[in-house]
């Protein structure tokens, strides 16, 4: 048939699940499936972790430069570029822990 010849080239085989032991490369997918989404599963709340270490680090880091800000030792035009960073950081932050709560809705 035309079907199987198209199968065969794209590397499918053409045994039908309803053959003798046609059945056992689905029962393999479906025995694979469990293990595959509890490591998808695992995978989101690794990153999600790792979405709220580098938010509260970058917290810290921007608490840090901002208390040196007040310090009073920078002044004039030079504050500027210092608190751009630390707003960038903010910013950066905030998105973080945003898809931290993305990553670890039930």
């Amino acid at each position: 048939m035309a079907g199987d010849n198209e199968n065969e080239q794209n590397g499918l085989s053409a045994a039908s699940f309803w053959e003798y032991r046609g059945h056992q490369k689905t029962v393999k997918r479906v025995e694979a499936a469990n293990k595959l989404c509890s490591e998808l599963s695992l995978m989101i709340h690794e990153r999600a972790e790792l979405e709220r270490m580098y938010a509260a680090n970058l917290k810290r880091w921007t608490a840090r430069w901002l208390n040196f800000l007040d310090s009073g030792l920078v002044y004039g035009s030079s504050m500027s570029p210092w608190k751009g960073l630390c707003q960038e950081a903010e910013a950066i932050s905030n998105a973080h822990q945003v898809s931290e709560l993305i990553h670890c809705i039930p």
